[in-house]
């Protein structure tokens, strides 16, 4: 009787060693697919902040000068 209930266990561990397995690979296939796809992201974003700051800066000198050559009238 003993032995039935030490299979059952060692069976009961082999399926959860089996999910734990299971679920760390595919945590780590899916980091290693993320973390790049992040990276890429994030530097997209900074490039198109970086063009709406130098857009926002050209208008900016714009307005500038139309402020300041309409003054002295």
């Amino acid at each position: 009787m003993e032995d039935k209930a030490k299979f059952a266990q060692a069976a009961d561990l082999k399926k959860f060693a089996f999910f734990g397995v299971a679920v760390s690979t595919v945590a780590t296939l899916i980091a290693i697919i993320a973390v790049p796809l992040l990276c890429v992201h994030m530097q997209s974003v900074s490039t198109h902040l970086s063009e709406e700051l130098m857009f926002c800066k050209a208008k900016n000198l714009y307005v500038k000068y139309v402020f300041f050559s309409i003054l002295p009238i």
